[in-house]
């Protein structure tokens, strides 16, 4: 995952102006995102299990090394005994999966399980960094984007206690999937070479387009699984493959056609190419959990204390949502206090409109949702103009350079993560 290799139309001129040590960075910003997400939870190494580390990995039925292998499979997250009736009850097998493979090899010596953590927060990171570049960044904005995302704070809980990992391995397999599908399309997309955009060229001992087909789909099926079966939020790579799809639709039109673009279907239905079988994978997870843990909740006790949502007024459930996400800005922002457990102590319902967090919340959506309405906006009125409203020139994503880049890889990518 080179530059040389994937972004073959970038300039030199970023790194010519740079101190040579910036430079060579620039150049290798794989090997300095890893490094720098490596050498930031280095102090989490010596650590033992703590919090939720303990119900989930030393007290849990399966990942007893006794229990058969496949036991994950066939248990929730974690046995709570006799309150098991009211808490919420995940269902996470393949992280558990990892977690009882690590019990069995290494025994309860806490510092394998750290070790992974750190590599799968490196390889995350390394993710954010090649997003950043395939959407347009520059060599020094990727940088600077990826290791923002590898040394900031907030990352803390889902690194360095163990259990974190459901976060890691959901957020690395969905861009795993985007990388591996983002290969697929460019590979074999006609004519696009000329523009920048690499297609692969049977050469001898290169698989045939049925083999790179089987090993590309049976690639991006693999990773959704990984996010799925990871944490249930992972079922966002729906969303996020289709979406990928429709934005590298729109920029292979403006790269291979000088004319008239395909018809409207080709963009508009085509979508759900990767859709439909990540959605087969979610339709598997759901009836497994509904089976294992008997629902269909996602998140949060659906009764009782640590639900006070479930019990406050009307104004409070639409409220408090938006002040969550006003938390999380905050946070990214101005890390200065960070704790390690989130609970009702911390988190409670906002009952007024003035509260700053929902304000701040409430403010990023405006603004978030009507940048990209008004670029949209624009974009057809000038499409408009010229007598065809599917332009690929004015439909084509327009790269981000410069702070904004760098601030909106890093907000989208920990968010994610977060």
């Amino acid at each position: 995952m080179t530059d040389s290799a994937d972004h073959p139309t970038a300039s030199a001129a970023d790194e010519t102006a740079l101190p040579s040590v910036f430079a060579w960075c620039a150049r290798r910003g794989a090997v300095c995102v890893a490094l720098a997400a490596a050498v930031v939870y280095l102090n989490a190494l010596p650590n033992g299990f703590t919090y939720d580390d303990v119900p989930v990995i030393l007290k849990n039925p399966a990942t007893d090394p006794q229990a058969p292998l496949w036991e994950p499979w066939r248990q929730p997250w974690w046995a709570l005994g006799e309150w098991a009736g009211d808490a919420d009850r995940p269902y996470r097998p393949l992280t558990v999966q990892t977690l009882a493979l690590e019990l069995r090899l290494f025994g309860e010596n806490p510092l394998p399980f750290h070790v992974v953590n750190m590599l799968l927060h490196a390889a995350v990171s390394v993710g954010v960094w090649w997003l950043a570049r395939r959407l347009g960044a520059s060599v020094v904005g990727a940088l600077l984007a990826g290791v923002l995302f590898a040394v900031h704070p907030i990352h803390t809980e889902a690194v360095a206690n163990i259990v974190g990992r459901a976060e890691l391995l959901a957020v690395g397999g969905i861009l795993l999937a985007v990388r591996l599908y983002d290969g697929y399309i460019r590979r074999d997309a006609p004519d696009a070479e000329p523009r920048g955009l690499p297609t692969s060229q049977d050469s001898p001992g290169t698989p045939g387009p049925a083999a790179r087909w089987i090993l590309s789909w049976g690639g991006v099926m693999a990773a959704s699984a990984v996010a799925i079966f990871s944490k249930g939020r992972g079922v966002a790579v729906v969303a996020v493959l289709g979406a990928w799809h429709v934005w590298s639709h729109l920029e292979l039109r403006r790269s291979t056609l000088a004319a008239q673009p395909p018809p409207r279907s080709s963009l508009w239905y085509s979508w759900l190419k990767p859709v439909i079988p990540t959605l087969i994978l979610v339709g598997v997870y759901l009836w497994l959990r509904v089976e294992i843990s008997g629902t269909l909740f996602f998140a949060g006790q659906r009764y009782g204390p640590d639900n006070p949502l479930r019990e406050a007024d009307a104004l409070a459930r639409v409220l408090t949502p938006f002040a969550l996400l006003g938390r999380y800005v905050f946070l990214m922002v101005w890390p200065a206090r960070l704790l390690c457990n989130y609970s009702v102590n911390v988190l409670q319902p906002t009952e007024s409109v003035l509260d700053p967090f929902f304000v701040l919340g409430f403010s990023f959506i405006v603004v978030v949702v009507g940048a990209v309405v008004s670029t949209g906006l624009r974009r057809f009125a000038r499409a408009e103009a010229r007598g065809s409203l599917f332009s690929p020139g004015d439909l084509r994503p327009a790269p981000c350079k410069g702070a904004w880049t760098l601030l909106g890889f890093c907000f989208v990518a920990t968010y994610l993560l977060a």
